[in-house]
Parts: C-alpha cells; sequence; structure tokens
C-alpha cells in the first residue's frame, strides 16, 4: 500500500509543470489586437528557433497566381499536390517551371487544365529533370499559348514517396499578359522591370549603378505639384498599377521570393536570420505591418507589401502598436532596435539604422495611399530618418520586386525629394 502511494505521489510529481522563468508577455501601452502582433497563432515572445535544416516544412502553395509572371521555391511532400488558378486571355504565351533544386530524386509533374475539365490541355512528366510548360525544349522561345480567355488549373504535384527542394516560375512571354504589366512610359519595359518607369528609357542604361536610371535621374515625376495635389496624383497613378494581393499570398510572396536570400529572411528589427521557403512556423518568424493594423494598416492596406516585412514574435510584439520614436531610456533592446521612453516619458519604439529609413518611406507611403494621418510627433522623427537615412540599392531593388507581385511602387524611394513636398503626413 504504502509502494503504491510513493507511486502515485511520483507520477502525481512527473505531471506538474515547472514554474515559468520571466514574464513571456511584457506590458504593452495600448494593446492591439492579436492580429497586429503579424501571425494569428500569435506564441509568447521567447521561442527557441528550431534547426530547420532538420524540420521538413511542405510549401503551402498559393491559390492563385497571376499569369503576368510569378517565382516561389520551398519543401515538397512526397506525393504531394496542389491546384493553382490562372487567369488568363486568349494569346497569353507562357513558360511554366515546376524544377527539382535538390539532392534527392523526386519527380515534378505538371498539368493545365481549363477549370471544371478532367482532360489536360498540357502536362509535363519528365521520367528525370524539370517539368516544364511547354515539355519540348525546342518550344521554350515561344512559350505554350493560349487559345481561349478563362481561368485554369495548373497541378503541381511531386510524383513519388521521395521529399524534396523545388523551385516553381511561371514567365510571360507575349499576349495580353504582356500588356497587363503595366508600362507606364511605353518603352517596352514593364514598369515592374524599368528601372525608370515614367520616363522612356528601353536601354536601361544606370551609370552610377543605384536603381535609378540615367533618364530619370533628377528628372520631377509630379512636375510643379505639392502637398494636396502631389497627393492626388500620387495615389492616381498608385490606383492604375496597384494590384489587391490576398493576405497569405502576399505573405507567401514575401517570405518565398521578395525578403527570401539563399533560403534565409531577416528581421527587419534585429537581423535574425531563418531558413524558410515560405511562411515560417509563427513561433519563429512573424508578418510586422510597418503601419499598424490597429491604427488603420488593416483592410486594403493590411496586404500591401510596401510595409509589410519579416519580424521575430519578440520584436513584433516588442514593437505592438507603438507610435515609431527615439528612445532615450529602453526597457528592451535588440539587435539595435530599442522599446522604451522617449524624452517625453511616452513609450516607442526605435527600429535599428538599417530600417529607420525604410519604415520612415513605408509610413509616408501608406499615410498617402491610404489617406491616414501621422501625428506630429511621429513624424517629424520620421522625417529626420528619410534624410539620415536614405534609399539604398537593396531597398530600391526590394521596391521593384514588390511591383513585380503588386504592381504598385513605393514613390518616396524612387524620388525621396517629394517628401519636402508634403507639409503635413
Amino acid at each position: 500500500m504504502h509502494r503504491l502511494l510513493i507511486l502515485f505521489l511520483l507520477l502525481g510529481l512527473g505531471c506538474s509543470s515547472p514554474e515559468p522563468k520571466g514574464d513571456p508577455n511584457p506590458p504593452v501601452e495600448d494593446m492591439s489586437t492579436e492580429e497586429d502582433f503579424g501571425e494569428e497563432d500569435m506564441e509568447p515572445d521567447f521561442v527557441e528557433e528550431p534547426n530547420n535544416d532538420d524540420v521538413f516544412e511542405p510549401y503551402d502553395f498559393p491559390d492563385s497566381i497571376p499569369v503576368s509572371g510569378a517565382r516561389f521555391s520551398g519543401h515538397v511532400d512526397a506525393n504531394q499536390r496542389a491546384t493553382i488558378k490562372l487567369e488568363a486571355s486568349a494569346s497569353d504565351a507562357l513558360v511554366i517551371w515546376f524544377r527539382n533544386t535538390g539532392e534527392s530524386s523526386w519527380g515534378p509533374g505538371l498539368s493545365l487544365f481549363r477549370e471544371g475539365s478532367q482532360s489536360r490541355i498540357a502536362y509535363s512528366f519528365p521520367q528525370q529533370g524539370d517539368a516544364s510548360i511547354p515539355w519540348d525544349e525546342a518550344d521554350i522561345s515561344d512559350g505554350f499559348v493560349l487559345f481561349s480567355s478563362g481561368t485554369y488549373d495548373l497541378v503541381v504535384e511531386n510524383r513519388t514517396d521521395v521529399q524534396g527542394k523545388f523551385e516553381f516560375e511561371l514567365i510571360c512571354l507575349d499576349g495580353p499578359c504582356r500588356q497587363a504589366l503595366a508600362d507606364t512610359d511605353q518603352d517596352g519595359v514593364p514598369d515592374a522591370e524599368d528601372n525608370c518607369p515614367f520616363v522612356e528609357n528601353p536601354g536601361q542604361e544606370d551609370s552610377n549603378s543605384n536603381g535609378q536610371g540615367d533618364a530619370c535621374e533628377g528628372v520631377d515625376p509630379f512636375p510643379g505639384l505639392s502637398n494636396a495635389q502631389l497627393e492626388a496624383a500620387m495615389r492616381e497613378r498608385h490606383s492604375a498599377t496597384h494590384t489587391v494581393l490576398d493576405y497569405r499570398d502576399a505573405r507567401q510572396f514575401m517570405f518565398s521570393a521578395i525578403d527570401n536570400e539563399d533560403g534565409r529572411v531577416e528581421c527587419v528589427y534585429t537581423g535574425t536570420l531563418v531558413e524558410t521557403r515560405g511562411i515560417p512556423d509563427g513561433q519563429v518568424m512573424n508578418t510586422e505591418h510597418i503601419w499598424p493594423q490597429s491604427r488603420g494598416g488593416d483592410g486594403l492596406a493590411r496586404s500591401d507589401l510596401h510595409h509589410l516585412a519579416p519580424a521575430t514574435p519578440d520584436s513584433n510584439i516588442q514593437r505592438s502598436n507603438l507610435y515609431l520614436g527615439v528612445v532615450n531610456s529602453a526597457t528592451w533592446e535588440e539587435g539595435g532596435s530599442k522599446r522604451g521612453s522617449d524624452s517625453s516619458g511616452d513609450t516607442r519604439f526605435e527600429p535599428r539604422d538599417e530600417q529607420k529609413g525604410k519604415s520612415a518611406r513605408a509610413m509616408f507611403y501608406v499615410a498617402v495611399m491610404y489617406q491616414l494621418d501621422i501625428p506630429a510627433h511621429e513624424e517629424n522623427v520620421l522625417r529626420d530618418w528619410h534624410q539620415r537615412f536614405p534609399p539604398t540599392e537593396v531597398e530600391a531593388a526590394r521596391n521593384r520586386s514588390v511591383s513585380m507581385y503588386q504592381g504598385s511602387r513605393n514613390p518616396f524611394i524612387e524620388n525621396p525629394e517629394l517628401v519636402g513636398r508634403i507639409s503635413d503626413f
């Protein structure tokens, strides 16, 4: 009897949870909703990053992609199969690749159907190597031409029991899909690829390699306009090119392509690097809204890639929906970013130097395009950061990359002087 009692006591002790060390959720003034912190499955602020070399995460393929072009990469599971919707027009000439980029011998396959039909109109099931539509290498240069407009189902699949790494790419070679790529200056180079989208420059000359074409160096894209007139002109140009993305698709594009370099994404606040080929686990990396959702960065702005960025869960929580400012007394600090009190004693968030100018221009963009107001105390700081940390080629390249997926660009990156012509954001 005594032995049974001791056994039950030991089992009871073994099932008890240890007392947590420290407060996993620091107090946050005017705390926003859970969604504002990034992923919907927000976890406590400290999590140990898993070794992604040992964790296989099958890619969550987007429900649809534009026929104007798309590219992403990740891991494909054994026998994984996904259907992606394409809205295409007659005479669209496309090239579609599903490539094996790893060392395993998994087998990529592609099939294209008209929506609702069981009959393939094109397919590629190579015994080895990459799948492509057209399947014949001799036809790649001309692409696969669609003869009718409508919705198509593109099926991507792994035809083996082996996991592997992949790269997917859809290229529009000719037809309405090419015309759908905005070409404002009509120089034959789509805006998404043009280093000077508003001044004709078919040669794309860029003598100083700053990402802005020689043809538009020093050229005013909105001559004579300022304040309300300038903002209205910016919105008009934005609405002519901008596509509102599904939020999941926007995050997929960000993590797998736009902010992914060699299979890794970097936290904009701490510099933490995480290996991923798609949307990572919410305990590892979140989606930061530079303009917090609870302050207006929701609705149509929620999926706008110009103000979305990768951020660790901890830094995302620390930012919360705080105004950006200069922190004099920090209560949290990591990688150069800080949270704490400013000179007035108000709680603010200050990003590291590498992010200050980028955050300022993202805030100006959202304020203009979605007609939101920046309070004076925050605007003064943002103007200072904009001047002290001007756009770099890296920021300009990201601006162009975003435009490939949603059409629009941030004009304050391409023409930083425009900030000075708006007296009050």
